[in-house]
């Protein structure tokens, strides 16, 4: 009875990553590079796998739990720094905007913050070795590059268009504002944007939802964490109708981590056929950007 049970759990598993890999989401990549066949329980604290717990330098609570406590340091590092811009908006703080601003930028860090000192704990010299490793994987098929550079944004550019009245009401930037626009692009690419995060979201966090749970569900789980991670910023209000994405209602945030949850989905596509690239994970974010000149109003 128990040989037959085994048995049909192996199979189940298999029948899973089976699917997951037939979905379109490639090899799953996971804790260590290594791909693994086992289904794990649902819960997204329980640690990664006993090899993996047997080759830690921290035999504890945050060996155990790495998810757990991944999410609860990047959170609370990020709000911390989120949150008086917020307080200051709202008249509770009396802070300048330079200060918010320097905030801001520096809530950006929790992910990342949050995977190296998870990554050193748990896993020692060696894991943020790989860890880091993933930041300088440059070297993939030239059709990611294509795939980055020309078709998501054209799909964003179509999936736009699809919208009522989106040709009628299309408006591009003044030529005055290229050159700023250009320069705050820049700027957060190398600076304030997804590159630094997904060291965090797909460095860390990523490779073990998939051993958990496999890459849709985990996706899906990751997705909603990322989404949720940007609520700060929807506690103040846009101020016109040019504010990406538009913040003053739930229905904004609701649309805004639908679209996030749907790009995580793309963004573990990518992660997953380029052998764990951050640098490639980070494309489809960065390809949200170049769409901000292109302002489609209703």
């Amino acid at each position: 009875m128990n040989k037959t049970s085994s048995i049909s759990e192996s199979s189940v598993g298999k029948c899973y990553f089976q699917g997951c890999k037939a979905f379109g989401f490639g090899p799953i990549v996971t804790v260590g590079d290594t791909a693994t066949s086992e289904r794990r329980d649902l819960d997204i604290s329980t640690a990664d796998s006993a090899s993996q717990l047997a080759s830690s330098p921290q035999e504890g609570l945050l060996a155990r739990h790495p998810l757990t406590f991944y999410f609860l340091i990047a959170f609370s590092f990020s709000w911390l720094m989120f949150l008086p811009g917020v307080l200051t908006y709202f008249g509770v703080l009396n802070l300048s905007d330079s200060v918010v601003g320097v905030l801001g930028i520096t809530g950006l860090l929790g992910p990342i913050l949050s995977g190296f000192i998870m990554t050193a704990l748990t896993e020692g010299r060696e894991g943020l070795g790989r860890w880091l490793r993933r930041i300088v994987r440059w070297r993939i098929s030239f059709q990611w590059y294509l795939f980055a550079l020309v078709g998501l944004p054209l799909v964003m550019v179509f999936g736009t268009l699809l919208r009522p009245g989106a040709l009628e009401s299309f408006q591009t930037l003044a030529p005055l504002s290229v050159v700023s626009y250009l320069s705050a692009f820049v700027f957060m690419v190398l600076i304030g944007g997804p590159l630094f995060e997904e060291l965090g979201w797909s460095g860390f966090a990523l490779p073990r939802l998939q051993q958990l749970h496999g890459s849709l569900v985990g996706g899906l789980i990751l997705g909603s964490f990322w989404a949720l991670w940007h609520l700060p910023g929807f506690l103040i209000p846009s101020e016109d109708l040019t504010d990406i994405p538009p913040r003053g209602i739930v229905l904004d945030f609701v649309v805004f981590a639908l679209a996030l949850i749907g790009l995580r989905l793309v963004i573990i596509w990518v992660f997953n056929n380029t052998s764990g690239s951050v640098p490639a994970c980070s494309w489809p974010s960065w390809c949200m950007l170049p769409g901000t000149p292109f302002i489609v109003r209703p």
